[in-house]
């Protein structure tokens, strides 16, 4: 972990929030204070640092902790233009185009809209930091249009216009948005129906699982001004001590060049169109670790920790979407898969029926399992043998990645996992 990382990871260590949350807490805080400020020419466009990311659990998992403590460190930094903390489309972009001059919502902006209208934007910068740990609140049920246009501005270029229901047109120079929001699977569903997976907003999303601490603190220690002020200042440093392109030097290249033609996508269906924009995502996270690090300069150093970081959420990315969008014999095919790798030999359909034959209403629709994840290449048949798992050769990135920088969150995981057992058992 980067030195920033380590520190705040140190400030909340007694706190009952997972440090999964904590840890990407604090990369949301760095990169939403870095906003605009450095960025990767990428092609005909720029990369810029802010991320989309929804920390899902259930409910007493502390996620609104965590998203409270990195929303109040990014105010006292310095940082302004935050979103209150229920909104719509029409709303948002109004306040947006205002400037989000205030920071709750029992305050309004003051703001000769005029003046600004009349002004020279091009050079303008408009940010805003949605920090909502009750997401369904902020957003709604089911508001499409509302999650297309957040999509939209995930990495917009330029002068962002458009006309309201009301007639009224909001101009927005370079908007940059920056999300950490707060759900159950539950409110998660709700805010979002199930035909809005392949949706760009949400392969834009990186969806961060935690499970509740093993850690109860009866009587919790607060916070004091001086334990926050190392963070709040390394916070307020990011944000005025670094301007301009970063780039990668010849070890970041080679590192990255291979992430990218090996990486192989997620085997949950639900998340084939979040691998279209994983390097992106690696990409920003790249910069904020060299926010962190106050460089332009990327070396592989940069690139390992990031990839290593992202590839640890992603191994709980399906825990995170829950039963979200999952077909009915999914669970099933998973059943499957995990005895074929398991099995010594082969399985005959009659053998898998014994397996599955609760969750399925005929063995036809076994038959039917079967042939889908053949024709996905998931299995194979062996004629008068059985079933046996498609082998396939995937590339090794082991040493592009580093879990060592991850031990207490790892070592969490593993004490979360013992309690689960015990309870079972």
């Amino acid at each position: 972990m980067t030195p920033f990382l380590e520190s705040y990871m140190k400030l909340f260590m007694d706190t009952e929030p997972p440090k999964i949350f904590h840890l990407w807490a604090a990369l949301s805080a760095s990169s939403t204070v870095l906003g605009r400020n450095i960025w990767f020419r990428f092609g005909d466009g720029n990369i810029y640092p802010n991320l989309y990311m929804m920390f899902i659990g259930s409910p007493g998992s502390r996620k609104s902790s965590a998203i409270k403590s990195a929303k109040k460190l990014v105010v006292k930094s310095g940082y302004e233009t935050i979103a209150p903390n229920k909104s719509s489309k029409e709303k948002f972009l109004m306040d947006f185009e205002l400037g989000f001059t205030y920071a709750s919502d029992e305050m309004e902006p003051e703001l000769d809209v005029m003046a600004y209208l009349d002004g020279d934007i091009d050079g303008e910068v408009k940010e805003v930091y949605i920090a909502a740990d009750e997401w369904l609140a902020f957003f709604g049920e089911g508001n499409v249009n509302f999650a297309t246009c957040l999509g939209d501005l995930w990495d917009y270029e330029g002068i962002y216009r458009e006309r309201l229901k009301n007639s009224k047109s909001v101009t927005i120079p370079h908007p940059t948005v920056s999300i950490l929001g707060g759900a159950t699977h539950e409110t998660f569903k709700l805010a979002f129906p199930a035909s809005l997976l392949g949706h760009g907003f949400l392969s834009r999303m990186l969806l961060i699982y935690g499970e509740r601490s093993p850690l109860r603190i009866t009587w919790p220690y607060p916070i004091t001004d001086e334990d926050e002020e190392p963070i709040i200042q390394a916070l307020a440093n990011m944000r005025s001590g670094l301007y301009g392109e970063a780039k990668p030097d010849d070890s970041a290249l080679k590192a990255l060049d291979e992430i990218y033609r090996s990486w192989v996508d997620l085997e949950d269906t639900r998340l084939q169109h979040y691998g279209t924009r994983r390097f992106t995502q690696l990409l920003k996270l790249c910069l904020t670790m060299l926010g962190h690090k106050g460089s332009l300069v990327l070396t592989a150093e940069e690139v390992i920790a990031a990839n290593t970081i992202l590839t640890h959420a992603e191994q709980y990315m399906g825990k995170a979407l829950g039963e979200f969008g999952a077909a009915k014999t999914s669970n099933v095919a998973h059943i499957i898969i995990s005895h074929l790798e398991a099995a010594s030999k082969p399985l005959t359909s009659k053998e898998l029926w014994k397996l599955v034959s609760r969750d399925l209403e005929s063995p036809n629709q076994l038959v039917q399992v079967l042939q889908n994840l053949q024709h996905a290449e998931k299995i194979q048949f062996v004629k008068d043998r059985g079933y046996l798992p498609m082998r396939v050769a995937r590339p090794s990135l082991d040493h592009l990645i580093n879990f060592s920088h991850l031990e207490r969150l790892l070592e969490e995981r593993s004490q979360v996992r013992c309690l689960t057992t015990n309870l079972i058992s």
